[in-house]
């Protein structure tokens, strides 16, 4: 989304030149286009494990910029940072300031290498593992994956959690001069490196306790290890995020069904996910 500002009228107090200002702001969505891509893929068996892998580069790929900074770089360009930081600051923004007339920038474009590899173990009821949970199989999936994006982290992008990087001085002045000491002086943006990895295991169990179904429990677990993706087009990893899901599918003749619940949990104030945990529920029917 980009942001496209007008002047402020003459203020001699923050509150005036703020709402006088953000009345004038309009915004409009932009879509890049003529994004080119290349890519490579393998896929192989070793032992009993397949193991794939693809890898892909995009030559100056649209990477979004963080909205708060957009915000920034308008009262910047319209004169209303000092207003709004009490003098302390003539400008906030790590971007272009956008003057009258103009528009907040939107995006930067950066060369863009993405990759992932993944492992997939089927286990047989004679295999330790099925053994050890009493089930007729198992299958194991190990999916690391990473994103590199040249010199992403001189500018500040959005990435794949909060959407508040911008250095939190303009909240702090309003509730309290005192507050300054205390605010989020050092923004959060996306980083040139990110990686993380995703893992599943599932069990089949047919016909428990007797009855003529099949049940499979599914347990999976995602954690961003290192950095923070550049959004919103890339695999998405951010450091200290973890996702974990637990689910059952079922089936009974033409019926399936499945159950679960998702969490998103670390990652401090940067994940804005915390608070969205879901649980899903289906039912199908095939004839």
């Amino acid at each position: 989304m980009a942001l496209y500002g007008h002047a402020c009228a003459n203020a001699t107090q923050v509150g005036t030149a703020y709402v006088v200002g953000a009345n004038k702001v309009k915004y409009y969505y932009e879509f890049p286009d003529k994004i080119n891509a290349m890519g490579a893929s393998f896929n192989t068996t070793v032992g009993g494990t397949a193991l794939s892998g693809e890898a892909s580069f995009t030559p100056d790929m649209p990477l979004a910029t963080d909205f708060y900074e957009q915000l920034a770089s308008i009262a910047d360009g319209t004169g209303a940072t000092p207003y709004l930081t009490g003098g302390a600051y003539t400008r906030w923004s790590r971007l272009a300031g956008a003057a009258p007339g103009q528009s907040s920038v939107t995006h930067v474009d950066l060369d863009t290498w993405q990759g992932q590899i993944t492992t997939i173990t089927v286990f047989n009821g004679s295999d330790p593992l099925p053994k050890l949970i009493h089930s007729d199989s198992a299958t194991f999936v190990f999916n690391p994956g990473f994103v590199y994006a040249k010199d992403a982290g001189l500018y500040p992008l959005s990435y794949s959690g909060s959407n508040g990087g911008l250095r939190n001085y303009y909240a702090a002045y309003y509730i309290t001069p005192d507050y300054y000491g205390n605010a989020n002086q050092n923004g959060v943006y996306a980083t040139d490196w990110s990686w993380g990895f995703t893992t599943l295991l599932s069990a089949t169990y047919n016909n428990p306790w007797g009855l003529p179904i099949t049940l499979s429990p599914v347990l999976q677990f995602s954690d961003g290890i290192q950095g923070r993706s550049p959004g919103p087009n890339t695999a998405g990893y951010s450091k200290g995020m973890k996702t974990a899901t637990v689910g059952l599918n079922g089936t009974y003749q033409q019926w399936t069904g499945s159950l679960s619940y998702t969490n998103y949990f670390g990652g401090g104030w940067y994940n804005s996910l915390t608070d969205r945990d879901f649980a899903a529920v289906s039912l199908s029917y095939s004839f």
